[in-house]
């Protein structure tokens, strides 16, 4: 079976509200604002690494396009093919807006990247080891750091499975990805995945749908059931070889 999940709509367990290395919450000093000040500081040749094309003061949001563009993927006319996340570049705290009794094991942060619980990061690499980045962050809240373990994750898995075998979607132009941010249970059924293209993959991303879709194998969902693992809604979608 193959399975399918869209990214919370609005704030709450799977989307804290808040901001990443933002702890006054004016975003003036910011996790943004310390990549462009670390490109600013560089020299010009290491400048050249970080960015091969486009302006230094667009690194932050070509970091933040790398959480969730496929490695050689452009994600803008201007910004240079995405490469693997860095150390530096990786966010190292989220500072919410306000208490949060608690997180789900999978959510949502700002610019849509994704963030796993230590658990669940255990049971990705498990299944997938090598496949997938991660760093950890740490969910700061207004009086404690929040207590589960973090991770932010790079998907590193794309396909091209999906196929709309009972024509119900727009005829998508080539190049092109469908716009809808949400899968219900309806929508789901109608879905088809075909199992020969995204084989072996247990978490990834199909280059047709946007980033706050997410698909899942049978074996994922299984494993991250029997451990109890905290996610949004997700629907079972058409397998087929």
């Amino acid at each position: 079976m193959v399975w399918i999940m869209s990214m919370p709509t609005g704030f709450g367990e799977f989307w804290p509200s808040g901001g990443f290395e933002d702890a006054d919450q004016s975003g003036s000093k910011d996790w943004i604002a310390r990549l462009r000040a670390h490109i600013s500081s560089q020299p010009e040749e290491a400048q050249k690494k970080l960015m091969p094309s486009g302006a230094p003061y667009r690194y932050g949001y070509f970091v933040a396009q790398k959480f969730k563009t496929e490695i050689g993927e452009q994600p803008a006319a201007d910004l240079p093919p995405v490469t693997p996340v860095l150390a530096h570049e990786a966010p190292k705290t989220f500072n919410t807006a306000k208490t949060n009794k608690k997180l789900g094991d999978l959510i949502m942060l700002n610019s849509r990247i994704l963030a796993v619980s230590e658990g669940l990061k255990a049971i990705i690499e498990d299944l997938e080891p090598g496949i997938h980045q991660f760093f950890p962050i740490d969910i700061v809240q207004p009086r404690s750091i929040y207590p589960t373990p973090f991770y932010t994750i790079v998907i590193g898995n794309y396909r091209n499975s999906f196929r709309d075998v009972e024509a119900v979607m727009p005829e998508l132009p080539d190049g092109e990805r469908y716009t809808f941010t949400e899968v219900d249970k309806a929508a789901a059924s109608k879905m088809y995945f075909d199992r020969s293209v995204f084989g072996s993959a247990h978490i990834w991303r199909e280059r047709a749908f946007n980033e706050f879709i997410i698909n899942f194998s049978d074996e994922f969902v299984q494993s991250a059931i029997e451990a109890n693992m905290g996610l949004p809604k997700f629907y079972q979608a058409k397998e087929f070889d």
